[in-house]
This record gives structure tokens, sequence and C-alpha cells, in this order.
């Protein structure tokens, strides 16, 4: 059994909050595969962390702590939302956990009075009274990444996804980008995720096909290849918010191709990629994405050579194996 708390639940209006999710393994036995996902109420916005969480393992009576961080832009209660929860007991069986709401309470951040100043609005600067974080603006949108996995045996697809977060956090924009973790995923689990959460980037890692399939799973864990023109076909369905879309798997270069005619740029490999080069590159990618580059600069084609360059320097010998294709039909 895992208990589930907030360290508080006391938040202020308009300023950065850190909100921390305690999970507990009140059970005597090792739990494995803990996954779930948190829903924020509109009226709370996501400055920083992962809605999405996976947790190896839980020895009995070991904790767990998740971090957020969060702008409430208006008072109230709103619910925080811990749902699609799931764990593997001693004996390999899936568990799954009921949605769970819990309260927060928003209130008005108490008023330092300043003698002879008069504060000036400035909307791209949320103090919060202990840390004195700065926020991004929020003109500028933030980035979502959508990452899915297939996780076929053999791939260290574990550790690309440490090296993208990784990536990420030490990114000078890092601000301005979430982390979406799907595993395990089916055709419908891909169809669900991007509409639900509206990516500007979808990276999926896993296998592909010499014919250009990639491999998914199927409802009995097998696996279930997609063609590259079902994928293409999915992808024009969600070409206005999608930007990019990185297919870190062997012969993906047909799907890349099929999704480049909707989409403004698609990644793929034009042969079988050895693992170390494949995180590598993703890990030289998203390195160059968090980079502060003059507006004027092609961000996904400066973070594609990053990529490339990131290999080379680890004299792989493989970086003639990604290729970039740009949108060719897209209106």
């Amino acid at each position: 059994m895992i208990e589930i708390n907030l360290d508080k639940r006391d938040f202020f209006v308009s300023q950065l909050n850190k909100l921390t999710i305690n999970l507990m393994n009140t059970s005597q036995e090792l739990l494995t595969n803990i996954v779930f996902g948190l829903k924020l109420p509109p009226s709370v916005r996501l400055q920083k962390g992962l809605k999405q969480v996976e947790i190896q393992k839980l020895a009995p009576n070991e904790t767990f702590k998740h971090t957020i961080q969060i702008v409430p832009v208006s008072k109230g209660t709103p619910v925080l939302t811990v749902f699609n929860f799931s764990y593997r007991n001693s004996l390999g069986k899936v568990k799954l956990l009921e949605d769970t709401t819990y309260p927060i309470i928003v209130k008005q951040a108490p008023i330092s009075p300043k003698p002879e100043t008069k504060a000036k609005s400035n909307p791209t600067t949320i103090q919060n009274t202990e840390t004195s974080e700065k926020v991004s603006d929020p003109s500028n949108k933030q980035q979502k990444i959508l990452i899915l996995s297939a996780i076929p045996h053999g791939l260290r697809v574990d550790k690309e996804i440490r090296q993208i977060e990784e990536a990420i956090k030490r990114a000078m924009k890092r601000d301005l980008f979430e982390i979406c973790i799907k595993t395990a995923v089916r055709p419908q689990d891909i169809r669900r995720a991007i509409a639900e959460e509206e990516p500007q980037i979808v990276h999926f890692c896993g296998h592909g096909l010499s014919n250009g399939d990639l491999v998914l799973e199927d409802d009995g864990g097998d696996n279930k290849p997609v063609s590259p023109e079902a994928l293409g076909s999915l992808f024009k369905l969600h070409c206005d918010y999608v930007k990019c879309v990185l297919l870190n798997a062997c012969y993906s270069e047909k799907p890349a191709i099929e999704i480049s005619k909707y989409i403004d740029y698609a990644i793929g490999m034009n042969q079988p990629i050895e693992d170390k080069a494949a995180i590598v590159f993703a890990q030289g990618f998203y390195d160059a994405l968090g980079y502060k580059t003059s507006t004027n600069k092609d961000v996904f084609q400066r973070a594609f050579d990053e990529g490339l360059v990131a290999i080379q320097m680890e004299n792989i010998s493989q970086e003639l194996i990604p290729v970039l294709k740009r949108c060719s039909q897209k209106n």
C-alpha cells in the first residue's frame, strides 16, 4: 500500500510556490514500477517540474518526494488530482489506485510596506517571499516535451530519458521546458497523449524495423508495428502545435519523411544506430535547445547540429545516421 500526502496546502497567489507530494510504502513488501500523473486546475500554472512521475522501486517504509513549482493566478481552493496511479507488488501483479484529489488553499500574499517607494508593475517577475526566484516572462510560451518509450529488451531507454531530463535541468532556459513521459506505449496511448498534452516536441525512443515501422506494444505487451504512413496521418492531426518530432530509433527515416509532410521538423535514423550514439545524440540535441540563442536562429537546426557534434566528439563514427527532414507540404 502507498500513502500519499502533500507537504503543505497553503499557497500565495501570483507567487512562485513549491509543492511537494510525499509517497510512503506502508506495506511490508518491495513495490516497483510506480507511475502516476498530476493534474493541476486551470487557476494554477506549472512553472517547473514533471506532471508525469515514475519511480523504479520503494522498499518497505521508504518515502519518496516529488517537488514541482507552481504559480496560482487567483485566490480560492483549487484541487490537485493524482491520477492513473499504478504499481507492481512483490509478486509482479499490477495494482491500480483510484484517482485522488487534494484541495489546496490559495491566499493573498502579505504586503510589506515600502516607504517613499512606489513599485512599478512588472509582469515578467514574480517573487517568492522565501527564495526571491524569478519566473520566466509569461509571454514566452512554455515548451512541452512529450517522451514516448516502448521499452523493448536491450535498449537503454531509461538512461536516454535521464540524459534528457539532466540536459533540461542544466539549460539556461530550463524554466521554459516541461517534460511529460509515457512508457510502454500502445498506439492508443500515443494518440491520446499527444491530444491531451499538446506538446511542442515529441520524442520517441525505442525500436524500428527495416521497413520503417516503429515498434510499439499491444494490449498484451507484445510488439505492435506501426507504419510510417500511419504516423504521418497521426501528426497531420496535431500540426497546429507540434513543432518537432525526434524518432530516436533504428530505420526511422521513412516515418520522419512522412511526418515532415505536416510537422516543421522531423528527425529520424537512416540505418541502425547504437544505443550509445542514440543517447549521446539526444543529450546534445536537448543541451542545445536550452542554450541562449538570438531570435533569428533556427533553433531546431542548431539542436540537430549539436547532436551530430556530440556523436563525433565521442568517436562513435555514427554522425551520418541522424537525418533532419523539414516540412514539405505544410501551408
